[in-house]
């Protein structure tokens, strides 16, 4: 058998080629090639055929463009009107479907527009792919911490030993609150001392100024929001301003605000590390002895180009560990680097591996927003093939005259497309006017790219895929009616229609349960935490930072002054706020001890009228006092902390903290009440209270409970001007900062329970189609059972029983769903609520009573028709 020239090749040929020219050449390459394969390999007769049919590519032998036919533009025009008239005949349906697909199409709008901000976050950031902090893990007891405070030295050393795979690396300090003051404009603002690298590193956009603006220690790089709140529409570079009221600095560069989606949101300004080291004794002797033991500081780097970081951070890991001392080896510290990409969505870690963060709730929205449109796409199903029957003769009769399925998928399709695209268009509108709403709920700044081409790339991306989504199967379904039987009369929905429309209210239902229950859970797990006993009153009282160089001195002249003015009940000082824990420290022993044992402990030093001015409550021997001076070398501790020394009695146990030299030993005098501090949903962290008489960095106040909080706080003021001129009050409410700590879980609570109800709402609209459609259906049915003595009851009884079935088969495929997700989720959560039965008890019920409120509404309005007018045409 001869071979034959290759096939896609001839097709290729009789696709272009002159059909006057087609005969003669055909036979002529097809005898070239037998010649060819007859003297030379096949492979090589292949070959020449292909070059001669591409050779053929030429004016002379390509056949002439057929004249232009209007019909395909005639047919699509005539589909389109067909589309338009029946959206208007059936309006009823047509609300639901063009209603239900808008609202799920603006979920979808949202969530895609809030998970790209997510996924995006920090990408402001030029470089933010090369961009890493540097940590370390060390090991207690089996356990791996993480840590981001540093000790300076750690930044030459990895300069000096792993340079190569480093552009940049700045040394950094921590974002604090200070006072920023010029002439007479005096205010608090969030800043930070840093290298003079951070410029180019972060790409900081530079207004005025350039990259090099930081290079003066005596320079300070100000934002457009603090230039213009300080030097109003003066020209702010080269003025002079003062940091708390004692560091001069001039002004030398203004950069655009930060974006709500960086890392570094809020700050205001930059001031250079070497005024700060200069400023501040401690930070200058850790910088001059090169002092390994304090971990106090930020380090942040830039990678070079094409440099590995896995392959880095094994190069690393022991950087500095010939420099620590021995405590420190035993927690086998090993230095790594947090990709900025991280930084957000990748903040949680379990046992020194990323346990994941904020990416959690990235992937379940993304997945609601695929539910909700699947919903509304489901209702469009639904609701096309439930009105088979309506279309059918219309199928029949175009069939018949000669219309091929293909022309009928392509009516049916356009009129999908047609409904989306007047969906998305309302959906559009939903968007815009919810836009603002919807960055208040989620604390964004949220804005439609509308000058972006990928942006309309995407729309147009969503509508067609939506469009084919929706109205693929209808089209296919409608189109494959027998003329013969539908002409003939005989024609009914098959029981495979029924079936799936069945099967997609049972997915639609399904869906919004689960949704449903994981917001309840949600709300649930926050007022769990919100409930958990916090060991202190934050009720009344108020904190502030005292960091500044103006309150040395002070605490005794304003406490007694505003004691005296009935201001406040009480005030104290401690080295962390309310809300937070400073400073830690595993070098501590005890009798009894485990010597390979080691625990990481809270260290705060407080005042002696701390107890007293956030109500601690004592549970063991006693407060501090300042009329015992031995009461310097005391502590005080939480239950967390007697339990992880396993000290039966610990009132008078000596603790020991420190090593060689330097240990201290401090008589435990007391233990308080477990105080939540931190994490509302983790473990409580134990904790060492020590006295000191020392300036502190927060001052924590009691108001007077029997005047008004607006009165107190006039008094304070008052004082505060008086006692402390060049200081601005600037404080917060403890409650109110504790209540941020659920803000998170809050915020995505309300966001899930937002679009549960819209979810549950497209349901309903579908539900309500379709018990329409059923009552419209059964109209000559009901007429005659009303005929024959029915009751209203028992005809609704029989529409909305075949509901009810379903949203039971719904319950029982949502609970087990919701009840996996809901429990993986929880155990991202060390203090949690319990999967009780009555929150899926209360999502079925919920379910079942709003089905019973959509059907009946059709359901009674058929039992209390006039069944004359219903059997007037039989």
């Amino acid at each position: 058998m001869k071979p034959a020239p290759p096939k896609l090749a001839q097709k290729l040929l009789k696709s272009f080629l002159r059909e006057e020219l087609a005969e003669e050449v055909l036979g002529d390459l097809e005898e070239n090639f037998h010649s060819r394969v007859e003297n030379r390999s096949l492979m090589k007769a292949k070959i020449n055929y292909w070059f001669q049919v591409i050779n053929y590519l030429r004016p002379f032998a390509i056949q002439k463009s057929k004249s232009y036919n209007s019909n395909y533009t005639d047919m699509f025009k005539i589909n389109f009107k067909i589309g338009y008239r029946n959206l208007l005949r059936n309006k009823g349906y047509s609300s639901i479907n063009i209603g239900g697909l808008a609202v799920g199409m603006a979920v979808a709008m949202l969530i895609s527009l809030w998970v790209y901000d997510e996924l995006t976050f920090d990408s402001y950031h030029e470089n933010h792919d090369r961009i890493a902090q540097v940590m370390k893990h060390q090991q207690l007891n089996d356990e791996i911490s993480m840590q981001t405070a540093l000790p300076i030295p750690l930044k030459e050393e990895l300069q000096s030993n792993y340079g190569e795979g480093f552009d940049k690396m700045v040394l950094a300090y921590w974002p604090q609150n200070l006072i920023i003051s010029h002439e007479d404009t005096k205010m608090t603002s969030i800043g930070n001392f840093i290298e003079k690298d951070v410029i180019e590193m972060f790409s900081i956009h530079m207004l005025k100024g350039d990259e090099k603006a930081l290079t003066e220690p005596g320079s300070i790089i100000i934002s457009s929001k603090l230039s213009y709140a300080l030097f109003k529409d003066e020209r702010p570079v080269g003025k002079m301003m003062k940091i708390d009221n004692e560091l001069e600095v001039m002004v030398t560069g203004v950069y655009a605000d930060f974006p709500k989606n960086s890392s570094f949101y809020g700050i205001n300004f930059f001031a250079p590390w070497k005024l700060y080291q200069n400023s501040q004794d401690w930070i200058r002797e850790a910088a001059v002895t090169n002092d390994w033991g304090n971990n106090s500081f930020q380090i942040f780097a830039e990678l070079a180009q094409d440099t590995d970081l896995e392959s880095l951070n094994q190069q690393i890991k022991r950087a500095g560990y010939s420099h620590i001392s021995e405590e420190e080896k035993a927690q086998k510290p090993e230095v790594f680097l947090h990709p900025m990409n991280d930084w957000h969505l990748k903040s949680s870690w379990e046992n020194g591996v990323q346990s994941g963060g904020l990416i959690k709730f990235v992937k379940l929205f993304a997945i609601i927003a695929g539910l909700v449109l699947l919903l509304a796409c489901i209702n469009f199903m639904n609701l096309s093939t439930a009105q088979s029957e309506r279309r059918a003769k219309e199928v029949g009769v175009r069939k018949a005259i000669g219309s091929r399925r293909g022309q009928l998928v392509n009516q049916f399709l356009i009129e999908s497309f047609l409904v989306v695209i007047i969906s998305f268009v309302l959906s559009f509108c939903i968007v815009l006017i919810a836009l603002p709403f919807f960055n208040e709920l989620v604390d964004k700044d949220i804005q439609l790219p509308l000058s972006s081409l990928y942006f309309w790339i995407f729309c147009g991306s969503f509508i067609f895929g939506t469009a084919l989504l929706s109205g693929s199967y209808p089209a296919f379904y409608l189109s494959s009616f027998r003329p013969i039987s539908v002409l003939k009369g005989s024609f009914k929905a098959g029981p495979s229609s029924l079936m799936l429309r069945k099967v997609l209210v049972v997915l639609q239902f399904s869906a919004s349960i689960v949704l449903i229950i994981g917001t309840l859970f949600i709300q649930k797990q926050v007022e769990f935490a919100k409930d958990r006993p916090m060991g202190y009153d934050a009720e009344g009282t108020i904190m502030l930072w005292s960091n500044s160089a103006d309150f040395t001195g002070k605490f005794d002249v304003l406490r007694n002054e505003l004691k005296s003015k009935g201001a406040i009940v009480e005030l104290s000082e401690s080295s962390s706020p309310l809300t937070q824990i400073f400073s830690r420290t595993s070098n501590l022993s005890w009798e009894g001890k485990d010597n390979n044992y080691d625990v990481d402990f809270g260290k705060i030093a407080v005042t002696p009228e701390y107890g007293k001015t956030i109500n601690w409550n004592i549970i063991k021997g006693r407060d501090f006092s300042r009329d015992i001076t031995s009461d310097l070398q005391a502590v005080i501790l939480n239950e967390k902390a007697v339990r992880e020394m396993g000290i039966a009695d610990p009132i008078g146990k000596i603790i020991r903290s420190g090593s060689g030299e330097k240990t201290k030993e401090l008589r435990v005098i007391g233990v308080i009440e477990n105080l939540i501090i931190q994490s509302p949903f983790d473990e409580v962290t134990p904790i060492i209270f020590s006295m000191s008489n020392s300036p502190m960095n927060c001052m924590t106040m009691r108001l007077n409970p029997e005047q008004s909080t607006s009165a107190s706080i006039a008094i304070i003021e008052d004082v505060f001007k008086e006692q402390l001129p060049s200081t601005p009050l600037d404080f917060t409410f403890t409650d109110e900062q504790h209540g941020l700590k659920f803000a998170s879980e809050e915020r995505f609570g309300s966001v899930a329970g937002l679009f549960a109800l819209l979810a549950i709402f497209i349901s309903c609209l579908g539900i309500f189609g379709m018990a329409s459609f059923v009552a419209e259906q059964r109209t000559k049915e009901i007429g005659v059972r009303k005929v024959l003595g029915a009751s209203v009851l028992s005809i609704w009884k029989m529409i909305t029983q075949s509901f009810l079935v379903l949203v039971g088969l719904s319950c029982l495929v949502a609970i087990p769903i919701a009840y996996y997700l809901v429990s993986g989720w929880l155990e991202g959560f060390q203090y949690k609520t319990n999967l009780h039965w009555s929150v899926f008890a209360i999502a079925g019920v919920g379910a079942i009573v709003i089905t019973l409120v959509t059907v009946s509404y059709h359901a009674i309005s058929s039992a209390l028709g006039n069944p004359i007018k219903s059997l007037k045409a039989e």
